[in-house]
C-alpha cells in the first residue's frame, strides 16, 4: 500500500542554516512507497537516497555512509535480511543505524531481525508519523550515545592529566638521578655501587616502556570501541597456557620490578583461543596485581582448569581486597585511594585485560572481599 504523502515541512531549518542534514538510505523494491517515503523525509530536510534491491542497497551504503538505512524485507536478488548481515559484516558501515520496514508481521521474524542487528521494525501499513517518529527517536539515541562516548572521553582526560605526569616522571627523574650518579662519581665508586645504579636505571627504563606500552594499547582498544571495528591481532590466534607460561610472567615481573612474593601456581595445559601476545599481557597485569596489592607474607595463588568448552585462570592474593563501587568503576587511568595507599601504574591494568579478554570472546570477573582478597578470573573458548 503506497504511502499518503504529507506536503508540509516540519522543523525544517532556516535557509542559511548550518545544521548538517542527515543521509538516509531507503531500500525498497515498490517504487511508489520508495518514492513516497523519500518525499516524506525530504520534506523534513533529510538528505535521501535510494535503492532498489539489497545490492545496490550495499554498494550504496559503502559509499555514502548514511546515517540511517530504512530497508523494506521482501525484496528480489538479496533480500532486507541479508542486506542487513552484509551491513553488519562490513567495516565502515556496520553500527549504521538499520530500520526494517515491511509487512512481515510475524513475531518471529522481528526476533530474527533483532538477531541480526536491526534497530528498529515498522510493520506495513504504517502513518506518515510512525515513520517520522521512528526515524526522529533512532537518530535522537544516537546522539545521546554520542554524548555518553564525549563524556567517557572527557572522564578519561581528567584522570589522565592527574596520572600522566607522575607516571612518566616518576622514571625519567630515576634514569636521570642515577645517570647524573655515575657521570660525576662513577669513577669513584665500586663495582658493587655502579651496578646497582645501573640496575635501577634499567627498572626505570622499563617502566617508562610499559607506561607508553599500556598507553599506546589502550588507544587502540579504545579506538576500536569507539568505531565497533576489528582488528586480528587483538581477537585471534592460539597459545598453549601452562605452568611454564605463567612462571614466565613470573620471572619478568620480578625481575624487570624488583618485586618478590611467593606464588603458588597450579595451572592445568590447555590451547585456549587467544594470541600469546595478548595472553600474556593478560596474565602479566592480573599477576603484577597480585604483587602491587598482596599481603608480604601471604601467597599469591595462580589456578587454571578446563571447564566444558571454556578454560578459566585465576590470580587470587590476600590483601586490602575492593569493594563493590571500585568492582563496577573499572576504567582506563582510574585508581582507588590512591592518596591511602602508594602504588605505581597509570591505572590501565584490569581495562586492558577486560578489553583484551571481551574480544577474543572471554569474560573478566573479579571477587574481593575487603581487607581479606581479591580472586580474578579470566575466561577463554578452548581450542
Amino acid at each position: 500500500m503506497p504511502l499518503p504523502v504529507v506536503r508540509r515541512i516540519i522543523n525544517k531549518p532556516l535557509k542559511g542554516s548550518k545544521m548538517e542534514r542527515k543521509k538516509i538510505l531507503v531500500v525498497e523494491d515498490e517504487k511508489n512507497i520508495r518514492e513516497n517515503i523519500a518525499e516524506l523525509l525530504e520534506l523534513e530536510d533529510y538528505d535521501v537516497h535510494i535503492a532498489c534491491n539489497g545490492n545496490q542497497g550495499l554498494s550504496k551504503a559503502i559509499n555514502l555512509h548514511p546515517d540511517l538505512i530504512l530497508s523494506d524485507v521482501m525484496m528480489p536478488e538479496v533480500d532486507g535480511f541479508e542486506l542487513l548481515r552484509m551491513v553488519r559484516n562490513q567495516e565502515g558501515i556496520k553500527n549504521i543505524p538499520f530500520i526494517f520496514i515491511t509487512a512481515k508481521s510475524e513475531r518471529n521474524d522481528q526476533r530474527f531481525a533483532m538477531g541480526l542487528g536491526a534497530d528498529d521494525f515498522i510493520l506495513k501499513p504504517f502513518s506518515a508519523n510512525e515513520l517520522l517518529e521512528a526515524v526522529k527517536s533512532r537518530f535522537k539515541r544516537k546522539e545521546q550515545i554520542e554524548d555518553e562516548f564525549q563524556q567517557k572521553i572527557s572522564e578519561i582526560q581528567f584522570n589522565l592529566n592527574n596520572t600522566s605526569a607522575h607516571e612518566l616522571n616518576t622514571p625519567l627523574n630515576g634514569i636521570i638521578g642515577f645517570s647524573e650518579l655515575l657521570i660525576n662519581y662513577g669513577a669513584n665508586l665500586q663495582m658493587s655501587e655502579m651496578m646497582q645504579y645501573i640496575k635501577m636505571i634499567y627498572q626505570s627504563g622499563i617502566r617508562l616502556k610499559q607506561t607508553v606500552d599500556k598507553s599506546i594499547l589502550f588507544r587502540s582498544l579504545f579506538i576500536l570501541g569507539k568505531n565497533g571495528e576489528t582488528d586480528k591481532s587483538f581477537c585471534s590466534g592460539e597459545t598453549l597456557i601452562n605452568e611454564e607460561f605463567v612462571k614466565t610472567v613470573q620471572t619478568t615481573i620480578e625481575e624487570e620490578q624488583n618485586l618478590n612474593a611467593i606464588v603458588m601456581i597450579d595451572v592445568e595445559a590447555a590451547q585456549i583461543a587467544i594470541s600469546e601476545e595478548n595472553l600474556n599481557r593478560i596474565v602479566f597485569e592480573i599477576l603484577e596485581n597480585g604483587y602491587k596489592f598482596g599481603t608480604n607474607g601471604k601467597p599469591i595463588l595462580v589456578k587454571g582448569f578446563l571447564d566444558g568448552t571454556r578454560y578459566h585462570l585465576e590470580v587470587t592474593n590476600y590483601g586490602r581486597g575492593m569493594q563493590e563501587e571500585e568492582i563496577a568503576s573499572i576504567g582506563p587511568f582510574i585508581q582507588f585511594n590512591r592518596k591511602t595507599f602508594e602504588q605505581q601504574g597509570a591505572g590501565l591494568g584490569l581495562y586492558l585485560v577486560k578489553r583484551l579478554t571481551e574480544l577474543n570472546k572471554g569474560s573478566l570477573t573479579i571477587k574481593s572481599t575487603p581487607n581479606e582478597k581479591t580472586c580474578v578470573r579470566t575466561s577463554f573458548l578452548l581450542r
